[in-house]
């Protein structure tokens, strides 16, 4: 995890964003495989979905074996996803760095790859 929130945070500041421009969700999908996606702040126009999804996997397959083996289990299985949304707070304001979400919330909010929150 602090690997690729390091990797994240790095790409995400480079864009000109900070910490609270993006943000982990873990789902499932409809076969219940598990998904990640790093919710990027609509803020940071420059940044091209595509091209941020292939620099994490890359970069974390640079790391080490283990990284390794995890970016292309995540490559073949599309498991790491970006979409445009504002990172969320909790009721008690918080920013957590990764929450859960069911595919059902994700749906309700109209959120494929790479789609803003504005766009619904």
């Amino acid at each position: 995890g602090f690997e690729l929130d390091d990797i994240v945070g790095g790409f995400v500041e480079n864009a000109g964003g900070s910490p609270d421009d993006y943000q982990f969700w873990e789902t499932q999908d409809d076969t219940g495989l598990s998904k990640l996606n790093i919710a990027i702040s609509p803020a940071l126009d420059a940044l091209n979905e595509r091209d941020f999804k292939e620099a994490i996997l890359k970069k974390l397959c640079n790391k080490n074996p283990g990284a390794t083996i995890t970016s292309r289990i995540w490559q073949q299985a599309d498991t790491l996803q970006v979409v445009r949304a504002h990172p969320e707070m909790t009721k008690g304001f918080k920013m957590l760095p990764i929450i859960q979400k069911t595919q059902t919330c994700l749906r309700e909010q109209n959120l494929p790859e790479g789609q803003n929150q504005g766009e619904r």
